[in-house]
């Protein structure tokens, strides 16, 4: 398994993983930038947070998500193989927080101060994410190819 996900990805496969990559590092770029101008810097993690669109954000958060897509724009410039990697990151670290933010949504622990939206949205990118990072390679390989590499 760990040498199928260090390979360069199918033609296809990579415009996919590079096109999502793209997507979800705008994204994130785009949330933390747009958090920022809301919240700035005060209370870095206040549990209460801000309402950005439907999600609830605070400094923190912010700053997370501007370094997640900083992170992912520089990783894509590098090809599909960097795509995935960025794709694996995405899904290893989103998966966790995911859940986390759904647990301890509404508590005084929740230094994420997010909501079920923002929860739901982090769950559903790092799903997406792992799913196109760990695909089998497809197009698959013909014989001939398998027996060139």
């Amino acid at each position: 398994m760990r040498e199928r996900l260090m390979a360069p990805p199918a033609a296809a496969q990579g415009r996919l993983l590079l096109g999502f990559a793209q997507l979800v590092s705008g994204g994130f770029l785009l949330l933390g930038i747009m958090g920022f101008l809301r919240t700035g810097l005060d209370h870095f993690s206040n549990v209460t947070g801000h309402s950005l669109l439907v999600f609830t954000v605070n400094p923190q958060t912010n700053l997370i998500h501007l370094i997640t897509g900083l992170v992912g724009i520089t990783m894509v410039a590098g090809g599909a193989l960097w795509a995935r990697r960025y794709a694996l990151l995405v899904g290893a670290l989103g998966t966790p927080w995911a859940v986390a933010g759904f647990l301890l949504d509404g508590s005084l622990s929740d230094f994420f101060a997010g909501n079920q939206e923002l929860n739901a949205a982090h769950l559903i990118v790092s799903v997406v994410a792992v799913a196109l990072a760990t695909w089998p390679r497809w197009p698959a390989p013909r014989p001939a190819e398998e027996a060139a590499a």
